[in-house]
Parts: C-alpha cells; structure tokens; sequence
C-alpha cells in the first residue's frame, strides 16, 4: 500500500480548549506554569500522547474519517508532579510517529520536533487507495531527564496511551449487486407489551419484528476484520465478519404531516453474522406511534474480502402493514406554557370541578420556596399565586412539601397534604387551618359528598370535611405496601397497587379495587402495574389511567395506558418514551387528560406532542363521561324506547 500525503502543519500553541480534552486514555495537553518552568523536580513523571482531529482548527475531535478526508494530529508533551503543583513544560521533545493499516503495514514513518510548549501538529490525507478499518498511530517520546515514553514502556512510571483513527466507508464506495443477491423482507409479527400479537393490524404502540433473508448468502465472502460502516458503535467495531442491515419503518407520507412522519419514521441499525439465506433474519423496530399504514425499506451493506475497495449493497422490497387506529387516544394536544424563568418543578394537583382550571405547585424562582397556582387553561398567562405555607400551620418538622392538593366543590377553598398532615386553604380570606395532627398521612383524595379520604400509615379512612369523626375502611399497608389510594367517583370504591413482593429495584404487584360496601377486594386482570405513579379512576367510575416505569432501574422512561375495571383492553395514551408522563389527571367532564413529563430527551413524546411546555391537554377521541352523565344518557335513551313503544302501541 502507498504512504499517503503527509503534511507538517507547523509548531505552534494549542488552543486552550483543547487543552483538557481526552483521546481514549490519554491526558489533555500542556498548561503553562512559568514557576514549574524553571526546573524539573526528580520526582516528576513525564506524560505524552497524540490527540486525533477533523479540522485544522484542532477543534473538533473525531476517530471516523473516509477517504478523501484529511486527519489531523496534535502531538504533546508535558510533566507533571506528586505535589500538585502544577504540569511542567516539556520544550523541543523529540517525536517518532509512526501509522500502521490494518494490515499492518507502515503507511507514514517521521521524526518530529515539539516547539516551545511540548506540542507539534501534522496531517494525513486519507487517500482513495485506503483499505477500511482501524490504524494505529505508534509513537515514541523523548526528553532529555526522563523515561523514553514507547508504544512497549516496561517501565512502570511510564505512561502510553494508545491512539487510532477509523477509515469507514462513504456513498462513493457503494457497488449495487441487486441483481445478484435478491434481499426480501418476508412476513412480520407483532408484539404489544411484551405479548405476541396474533394476525390483524398491529395495536398502537406495539412492536414489530420481520423476517428476512438475503439469497445467495455472501456471508462466505466476508473478510475476517468484519465491517467499518458510519454507525454509532464504539471504535473498535467490525472485529468479526457481518453484514449492516439498515432499516426504515415510515408512516406513509400522504397520510400524516412531513414534520410529523419524520418525527415517528425509525431507523434501525441491525447485524447479519450468519448464512443469511439458508437461516432468516429479523429485523425489529421501535415502539409504532401512528395509527395509519407504514412501509419498510431496508439495505444491506458488506465488504468482500476479495475487494477492499468498495462495499457492496443489496436493496429489499418494500413491505407494508396497517397499525390500527386508537379508541381513546389523540393527537388532538394542547400545549399549557408557563414561563420558565418564573415556575419550575411545575407539577399538576388537581382539575378544578368546571374543567376549566388547574391547580399545580411549583418552585418559585424569586423567593426560592416552594408555591401553589390556579392557572385558567384558556389563558395560561394568568396565573393565580398563593403561598399557604403560613405560621398558622403550627409546628411541622424539617421542611415538607406540599404532597398534593385538591379543590373543594366550593370553589373557594383547598385541602393540602403537607409534611404529612392535612390542611385546609381559603382561597379569598388566604387562612390555612391544620385539620389533622397524625403526620403519618401518606395519601388523601375527596369524597363526592364532601368527606375526606386518606391513607393513615397503611389504613384508608374516610371522615367528614373537618377531618372530624373519622371511619376505618380496610387497611394493608404494612402487609401489602398499600399506602396511596384513589376514591372512585362516586366514593364506593378504592384503586389501589398491591405490592406482593418486592426488592432493589424490582417489585411484583397487582391492580386492584376495594369496594367500600361489599368490603371485598377484586384484582383486575391483565394489566401490569408495578412501579410508577399510583392510577386513577375516569368520572365514568369505570375506566382507569395506569402508568409503568422501571422501578428507578435502566430507563428514566415510561408509559401511559387506559384500561378498565375488567383488564378487558390496554391502550397507550403515552407509549414508551424517555419522556416520563409521572403525573396525569382526567378532567372532570372526561374529555381530556392532563399530563406532565419528569424528563425530556429529544425525539421522543414530548417532541411528539409539540415539544416542551409545562402541561399537555390531550382531548380524547372518545370522551369518559362522568358517572353522573351515563346515568342521565341512560334514562334519556331509555324514555325514548318507552315513549316510542307507548306510540307504536297506541297506533296499533
């Protein structure tokens, strides 16, 4: 193989910038030290390496080039002591540099000279006779009073850092081979929630995995070093022969907007290390999250180890399939934006009863201190402020938060949890009152007549609005975990996680409901539930929101579904995403959903909805109506058959 074109770029200072940046285990450049300058001590360590960049500028590191790109190095020296007292300069040491291909033969050999600051910079052109893989960048450095710093020091005080760059391939590089090798993707299958899927239309939110094959195989053909394609694996890729399958899953574009369909197109990087004919592949996506019909596409890459010039690439067919459209769920999402530079840590409490409201906390910027708000949702720029953490309170240890509030019917006064104790708030005379003295209240939700419900160190309580005369309903805190409860809407049942088992970062738990008059549990089947935020009912009594996290294990994500009282059907309101949707709230009239993030990573939903605001309002495609409503629509319905038989009657 040729040397390719060498060029000394000139001894001159490092930006600083660079100074403190790492190649591998390398340590950053220089820094001056003009009292270190003048001596080296005997007990210091002489330390030296080689960083990589694309610029030369000598800002911008990178370890994947292709060929026609130029690598820029910056080699460096300095010393340093065990005292801390700073690194010391290095002038005029003496480099030798040599880069080995991956075949290992020598491709640039050169001694260099370090200028004033211990520093001396070179380049490399990549050229078009370049094999792909990884080159190693040996060299040696010598100083006058120190250790010779080689690729081989068997000195213990001395330090080699090793240094590589990657050749990978470029567009220039494909050879099309269709038609030799015929790449079909063949059949799919679905996955919803770790549950196979049987025929039909994927569910919203699901997986989807198809088979595939390549024929003839050209896994024969690979060379040994394996692939060097510009992926997003660690540098040392490619070491074992593969073929890159590169896949993409898009919602066709006729049906869905072009922002939209970029925002929910996947691509999908996967690896072939086996006979890609004789053994089907598969090829996996991401959580499907639009309801609609969606195409795949892939191509195959590889290289042949007869040809280290040019990679080979076979197209597939197109595949099509139908993701079903959601019952309840939307993409009807309005966007709630408080400004930042006033509210953070915003977390939604509570819908006022006309829907039209909502009650949340929030950390105060100007006064550092933890603060309620009543936000009109039509005009989120009018925000109503109150501090009700008032001497008046009486004595509470340490410095709770608020745990939660709820409006009372009244509309002119709430009920709050704090340091573990209840609490009352009128909004127009702005008095708190302390209704209970137990500081062992963990949950607390309101009775459709008034009355207070809450969760006293493992028993659920029900007492009247004052917190007075209160009624032991079940308990299972201490067996079950049991500490957080939410009361149907018309008050004759509990929602509540049961906890079976648990450990570091794992729980085994099950859904399940209290009915207050039969006193009889019922677990709801078929709905996982074992870490994240506690459901909640729908007003219709029937329906429930349930979300699921990772037990603080792995993913910061979550998920968002809608479920019944039977475990009859799951559906995602938030599919998987990094995004958390820790708190949600159903209006009061069922038609929307009120939901907020803990955490937002970019392209997932909070992207989806519109990007970050402090509140999302989804209007749901089929409202929950309030217990009260069906019983209406009901009677309605049911007066109607009457008066209309009384009429065929009467005519007959």
């Amino acid at each position: 193989m040729q040397t390719g074109l060498v060029e000394l770029v000139g001894v001159r200072a490092i930006p600083a910038v660079i100074l403190i940046m790492i190649l591998l285990n390398g340590v950053g450049s220089y820094v001056p030290n003009a009292a270190a300058q003048q001596e080296q001590s005997a007990n210091a360590h002489f330390n030296a390496s080689i960083d990589v960049y694309i610029d030369s500028q000598f800002q911008s590191r990178e370890y994947k080039f292709q060929r026609g790109n130029t690598v820029y190095f910056s080699a460096w020296s300095n010393a340093y002591t065990d005292n801390g007292s700073g690194l010391l300069a290095t002038p005029h040491t003496n480099f030798t540099i040599e880069i080995v291909s991956p075949e290992n033969v020598t491709i640039y050999h050169q001694k260099l000279t370090a200028g004033d600051d211990g520093s001396v910079q070179f380049s490399l052109l990549v050229g078009k006779n370049f094999t792909f893989g990884t080159y190693d960048v040996r060299y040696t450095a010598e100083h006058k009073g120190f250790k010779t710093i080689t690729p081989y020091s068997p000195e213990p005080d001395v330090s080699y850092s090793p240094v590589m760059f990657v050749v990978i391939w470029g567009p220039e590089d494909f050879v099309n081979v269709n038609d030799k090798y015929k790449f079909e993707l063949l059949e799919a299958t679905s996955t919803y929630d770790g549950k196979d899927m049987s025929t039909g239309p994927a569910k919203f939110g699901s997986y989807l995995t198809l088979k595939a094959k390549i024929c003839p195989s050209p896994f024969s053909l690979l060379p040994n070093g394996g692939t060097y394609g510009p992926t997003d694996r660690p540098a040392l890729e490619g070491q074992s022969p593969e073929i890159l399958v590169s896949a993409k899953f898009a919602p066709q574009s006729e049906q869905t907007s072009e922002n939209n369909a970029s925002l929910q197109t996947q691509n999908i990087t996967t690896s072939i290390i086996q006979d890609s004919c004789a053994s089907p592949f598969e090829i996996s996506s991401g959580s499907l999250t639009y309801a609609g019909k969606w195409s795949v596409t892939a191509t195959a890459l590889w290289l042949q180890k007869n040809d280290t010039q040019h990679v080979f690439q076979a197209d597939s067919n197109q595949f099509s399939f139908d993701v079903a459209s959601t019952i309840y769920r939307s993409s009807n999402v309005a966007r709630i934006i408080l400004d930042p530079d006033k509210y953070q840590n915003t977390i939604p409490l509570d819908w006022n009863p006309d829907s039209k409201s909502i009650l949340f906390s929030f950390h105060s910027v100007s006064s550092e201190k933890q603060k309620l708000g009543i936000v009109a949702l039509d005009k989120p720029e009018n925000v109503t402020e109150f501090y009700p953490l008032l001497e008046d309170l009486g004595n509470v240890s340490g410095e709770p938060v608020v745990q939660d509030a709820r409006f009372v019917s009244s509309d002119d006064k709430i009920i709050f949890l704090y340091g573990s104790d209840l609490y009352s708030y009128d909004l127009q005379q702005k008095r708190a009152i302390r209704l209970t003295q137990s500081g062992t209240i963990y949950s607390f939700d309101m009775a459709p007549d008034g009355r207070l419900f809450y969760n006293e160190n493992g028993t659920f309580v029900l007492a009247d609005s004052e917190a007075k005369n209160p009624e032991s309903i079940f308990s299972g805190g201490q067996r079950y975990d049991m500490y957080y409860g939410d009361l149907s809407p018309d008050g004759s049942k509990v929602l509540y996680r049961k906890v079976l088992d648990s450990g570091y970062q794992w729980i085994n738990a099950e859904l399940a409901y209290y009915d207050i008059q039969t006193k009889k549990e019922t677990v709801i089947p078929n709905v996982k539930n074992n870490c994240g935020s506690f459901p909640k009912w729908a007003p219709n009594g029937y329906h429930l929101l349930v979300q699921e996290s990772s037990c603080s294990r792995g993913w910061p994500g979550g998920t968002l579904k809608i479920t019944d009282l039977n475990g009859s059907f799951e559906e995602y309101i938030v599919p998987a995403t990094n995004d958390n949707p820790n708190n949600f709230i159903f209006s009061p009239d069922g038609n929307s959903i009120l939901i907020s993030f803990s955490n937002y990573g970019s392209g997932g939903a909070v992207d989806s909805m519109g990007g970050p605001a402090s509140f999302y309002v989804m209007s749901l495609a089929r409202p929950v109506p309030e217990f009260g409503s069906i019983i209406i629509l009901i009677l309605a319905i049911t007066t109607s058959l009457a008066i209309l038989v009384g009429r065929a009657y009467f005519f007959k």
